[in-house]
């Protein structure tokens, strides 16, 4: 566990970490088929609600290749198994030299699917909707979520805890890959909105989360030893956190994680602080 004392720096993911409502999935999922033409919108529907149960290639914790309409198994980006969008598994002399020796998210028609807002959008994305489009389908779902629609719920501890982190002299910040303005809505929500020392958004995880980690490391006076990044999504929040010599946080809701991906996992951060929570008090 990790000690309140023992951090300077604590650095939260947004989505999908500090909140654990999930509904507006499918608010995206309908913005997006909206933008769809009828026949493409059907298979859309088809395909993404396979995806979700389990019946599709496709899923959370993969990669698409958007080129070649290949759905890519992997692990920590190198690649372990390669399908057509329909299911045919591809022999290894097929796509070998594509991704080797691992799979690159510079590339733009590469996505990893970290996280469920790439569900939807990768299955859009091979139905040809445009960037722009899948991008319009985004901030109306971000809007929706600033609204009085959405309802969120704080999660039991969190607050106290980073007060707690506050008090023993920890920098607390945030970084997410969304917009300003709708996030900092999420957060008032959530009630946290002081509490967070300094917040990035549109961060560009994970090309840039390194540097933003290095940089609030500077800011904070925290040896990495000292600092803790808290994230849902491996490739963005926990890799690069972790190549530095910062301890790790995994939200893992989905069951993905396998033993050294982080130096905590839990399905929900709820879960994770009932726990660090009960420690911290026996210990007191």
């Amino acid at each position: 566990m990790f000690a309140p004392s023992s951090l300077k720096l604590v650095v939260f993911d947004l989505d999908g970490t500090i909140y654990e409502e999930t509904h507006h999935f499918d608010y995206y999922a309908e913005r997006i088929a909206e933008k769809l033409p009828d026949v493409q919108a059907q298979r859309f529907w088809q395909d993404y609600r396979d995806s979700l149960e389990g019946k599709h290639t496709l899923k959370i914790g993969r990669a698409y290749d958007a080129l070649n309409d290949r759905i890519i198994a992997h692990r920590r980006l190198t690649p372990q198994a390669v399908w057509n969008w329909e299911g045919a598994t591809l022999d290894r002399d097929v796509w070998h030299d594509d991704y080797s020796p691992s799979l690159d998210p510079r590339r733009q028609n590469i996505v990893l699917i970290g996280d469920q807002w790439w569900l939807p959008a990768t299955v859009a994305i091979h139905y040809g909707i445009s960037k722009e489009k899948l991008g319009q389908a985004f901030l109306e779902t971000r809007a929706f979520m600033q609204s009085d629609a959405f309802h969120m719920r704080p999660i039991p501890g969190l607050r106290d805890w980073i007060v707690t982190l506050k008090k023993e002299g920890a920098h607390v910040a945030l970084m997410t890959n969304s917009p300003e303005e709708d996030s900092r809505a999420i957060i008032d929500k959530l009630g946290l909105t002081e509490l967070f020392d300094t917040m990035i958004f549109l961060a560009e995880k994970p090309l840039r989360t390194e540097a933003h980690l290095k940089r609030l490391l500077q800011i904070s006076g925290a040896a990495p030893e000292e600092g803790l990044s808290v994230g849902d999504n491996w490739q963005n929040d926990i890799a690069p956190a972790g190549a530095i010599g910062m301890k790790t946080l995994l939200i893992d809701s989905h069951g993905l994680a396998e033993p050294g991906d982080a130096d905590l996992v839990y399905p929900s951060l709820s879960s994770a602080l009932k726990t660090m929570l009960n420690v911290s008090s026996e210990r007191a």
